[in-house]
């Protein structure tokens, strides 16, 4: 496997890219969490500025809460 057929497609970021810039032009509120290929280390990058934007990401901090502490 090439390490690049691990990256998605150029094509779905763009399509990612403008539906989140959509979302912030009309203020709704995106939440990202880790999943199967992204690391909470890797999802926390950014979280602070793209929280400014309605885009919050469940990164490292957030994954280490526990959920039963409320």
């Amino acid at each position: 496997m090439c390490m690049t057929d691990r990256f998605p497609p150029s094509g779905a970021v763009r399509i990612l890219d403008d539906l989140l810039d959509q979302f912030a032009d009309r203020n709704v509120p995106v939440f990202f969490i880790s999943g199967n290929h992204d690391s909470r280390e890797r999802l926390a990058f950014g979280a602070a500025l793209f929280e400014k934007s309605g885009v919050y990401m469940a990164g490292e901090e957030l994954c280490k809460k526990d959920p039963l502490e409320g």
